[in-house]
């Protein structure tokens, strides 16, 4: 019977290539999300902050601890997913406008 020897490389150069592909289908990701229009970025913005009210709200039901613990878990991820989507939508000068038209009501 013989053994097969792999090279002691190539399990760092598989790693390497899965990562990539990972990272090439993250920024294809970003790169879409970049490419939607302000409005989504509003509306999505808009579910962030129902899904946190939503995160604590659900405090108040008659449910178990455990039940609790389960959706607080669902709606605070979907929070911060819609959160950090809204962040990529906008895009910097995105989130400049939002402070600009924040700061002009405030005056």
């Amino acid at each position: 019977m013989r053994i097969l020897r792999v090279p002691p490389n190539w399990l760092t150069l598989q790693c390497e290539f899965r990562i990539n592909i990972k990272i090439m289908k993250l920024q294809k990701l970003k790169d879409w999300l970049a490419g939607l229009s302000f409005r989504v970025g509003i509306g999505v913005a808009a579910a962030c902050v129902v899904c946190y009210a939503i995160s604590f709200a659900q405090m108040l039901l008659p449910i178990s601890v455990g039940a609790k613990g389960a959706l607080w878990v669902i709606f605070f991820g979907l929070a911060k997913t819609f959160q950090y989507s809204a962040i990529l939508i906008f895009g910097k000068e995105g989130i400049a406008a939002l402070r600009q038209r924040f700061s002009r009501r405030k005056a």
